[in-house]
């Protein structure tokens, strides 16, 4: 069922926006969140749940009594500081309609902050809330000004959202060798004398088994991880049963320790593998099989293999602070000019964390030399083919902005009643093809680009054309009711079409164009019946009859000859990303023998 906007509208009628159109945040209560906190279980505290499994072995070689009561203060600290005061208490509450992370924070500047470009035909839907400047503070106020009116800061500001992204991406790669290869040498307690070969050889038929069952989607595989790693966190605490009368407060602050760090005081030759050690006589084995499968639920990203955890260990968490120090800057920017909170409230709590953070950071980056470049180099490089698309598409923008304007800028209605051209444009008659035109854009609301350029370039134009819109939508699902918008161009003939859908909705079928034809002629048979009749419905079904066709456009850049030569470089690698893309019709399933393909040049 189709929903009327209007009979006629201007190509960027406001009316098309639904409220539900811009990005909301989900809010879930009762039954559904309690589910979706038990199905979290599985994916967030898989990973930070098996560190026991090699933290020791990666901090010194066999430490001492005194070197493992440091090694916990610290931990136990760092949890509370890091983990629970700075994310839980302060950086969850940044959250961008319900996102996180860095660069989600970033976007959430962006709306406050003229310090990005967007594309023009999304534009629209993006909600903007930025404060007027008499209602920030004068300190704020300035910083703002400054922040906005300096390409270095905006560039700065893009470039932390996006090394965040990488950064995090490469210490993921090393996740499953670290946790998966932490669990599997467990088996080196029960058989001393088992070979590193064998050791790698089950860990990787692991991961194999893992990534396997990926395809299954991950509301099946969280529910089935979730009981895995309880059970786990259940083992963890219950193998320090024996020293929780050291924790009341008769007993001074140094006798405090969990039962990895009591067992290795007693025997520091067991450093290596602390979980297992430290297990009590005759659950050794059921020890090992839970961390391996709470490992598996931590391997969560893409394969890597080395020969031990301590090498991983060099390799891993260097990059994860540069992002806790970047995640500290762009909150505090969040609480001057989205929270509008005083700069002097801000100030104190933002060097104490950032002393913080920097002192983890100094610490991590002397692992720099023992692996943790491989990290930092792989970060850097996805980073700056990140910022080179975007360098790239924001030309792309600038130079489809050239032929983005409304149909009746250069089509006009003749007074024999024939389409042609605006005199800006030659003023030639243009031919009708016989058929129904489907143009598709993306979730904008302008003329595509494919349809000026066929009418353009040759001079002719579909019996009926529909401008097909796909507006995807952070919901699981949106109802029939809702899910299409039709509406009448000024031009004769000329609808278009805007289809919302949520994640678990299937648009693209082999039916597509009945289904845009009966919304489309749903949509005219009311205005027959609230109008005259200007022969739209009649002409629309000859037109489906004569066929339909879909008309998709395939863009080629070229390098402007004005660029220099490190521009001309960015663009050159940015076409050669693109060239590598899926194609518009691949990615939209159509049925090749109705498709039209039309090709035009753009300079960049």
């Amino acid at each position: 069922m189709s929903k009327t906007v209007s009979t006629i509208e201007a190509d960027e009628d406001p009316v098309l926006r639904k409220p539900g159109d811009y990005k909301e945040k989900q809010v879930f209560k009762g039954r559904m969140l309690l589910w979706l906190a038990y199905q979290s279980i599985g994916v967030i505290y898989g990973d930070i749940g098996t560190s026991p499994l090699y933290v020791y072995s990666s901090t010194s070689e066999a430490p001492s009594r005194e070197d493992l009561i440091g090694v916990l203060s610290i931990i136990i600290w760092s949890l509370f500081m890091m983990v629970t005061v700075k994310y839980v208490l302060i950086i969850l509450n940044a959250d961008n309609d319900g996102e996180g992370g860095t660069f989600s924070t970033y976007s959430l500047l962006s709306r406050y902050m003229n310090i990005t470009q967007r594309d023009p035909r999304e534009a629209s839907l993006v909600q903007m809330k930025r404060h007027m400047s008499v209602n920030l503070q004068p300190p704020s106020r300035h910083a703002r000004h400054g922040l906005e009116s300096s390409k270095t800061a905006k560039r700065l500001l893009k470039t932390m959202g996006v090394l965040a992204v990488t950064m995090v991406i490469a210490d993921g790669l090393l996740t499953p060798a670290q946790s998966v290869l932490g669990a599997v040498q467990g088996i080196k307690v029960v058989s001393p004398n088992i070979s590193k070969g064998t050791i790698i050889g089950v860990t990787d038929a692991i991961l194999v088994a893992l990534f396997l069952v990926q395809p299954f989607g991950i509301t099946k595989i969280t529910v089935a991880f979730a009981p895995i790693v309880i059970i786990w966190l259940a083992f963890n605490a219950v193998f320090g049963y024996t020293i929780w009368p050291n924790m009341t407060p008769a007993y001074s602050l140094p006798s405090i320790q969990d039962a990895r760090s009591t067992y290795i005081s007693v025997h520091p030759e067991a450093y290596s593998n602390p979980f297992f050690n430290a297990a009590p006589p005759g659950t050794i084995y059921p020890s090992l099989v839970i961390a391996i499968l709470a490992a598996i639920v931590a391997s969560q990203a893409i394969i890597t293999a080395t020969f031990q955890t301590t090498s991983l260990g060099n390799a891993y968490g260097v990059c994860v602070m540069f992002v806790t120090f970047f995640d500290t800057c762009m909150v505090s920017l969040v609480a001057l000019f989205v929270w509008r909170t005083s700069t002097f409230i801000i100030l104190l709590p933002w060097l104490i964390i950032a002393c913080l953070d920097g002192a983890y950071l100094s610490a991590a980056l002397t692992k720099v030399p023992m692996g943790a470049w491989f990290t930092l180099a792989l970060a850097s490089v996805l980073a700056i083919l990140f910022l080179l698309w975007r360098f790239g598409k924001e030309r792309q923008w600038f130079a489809e902005a050239e032929d983005r304007f409304p149909t009746a800028y250069f089509v006009a209605k003749a007074p024999n009643g024939q389409m042609k051209l605006t005199d800006r444009f030659g003023g030639a008659p243009l031919t009708t093809t016989r058929g129904l035109g489907i143009f598709f854009d993306k979730a904008g609301e302008t003329t595509p680009i494919v349809f000026s350029q066929f009418v353009l370039k040759l001079t002719s134009m579909p019996e009926v054309n529909v401008f097909f819109h796909l507006r995807p939508l952070e919901v699981p699902s949106v109802t029939v009711e809702n899910r299409y918008t039709v509406s009448r161009l000024a031009i004769p003939n000329c609808y278009r079409l805007v289809v919302r859908y949520g994640y678990n909705d299937e648009i693209m079928s082999p039916n597509l164009a009945d289904t845009i034809t009966e919304q489309v002629h749903t949509f005219a048979s009311r205005v027959v019946k609230t109008e005259r009749d200007d022969g739209s419905l009649e002409k629309l079904e000859n037109a489906y009859a004569h066929g339909v066709i879909y008309i998709t456009g395939k863009e080629e850049m070229k390098i402007k000859k004005s660029r220099n030569h490190i521009r001309r470089i960015a663009l050159w690698l940015f076409l050669l990303a693109r060239e590598n893309t899926r194609s518009k019709i691949t990615s939209l399933g159509l049925q090749t023998e109705r498709v039209i393909e039309l090709g035009f040049v753009k300079e960049i």
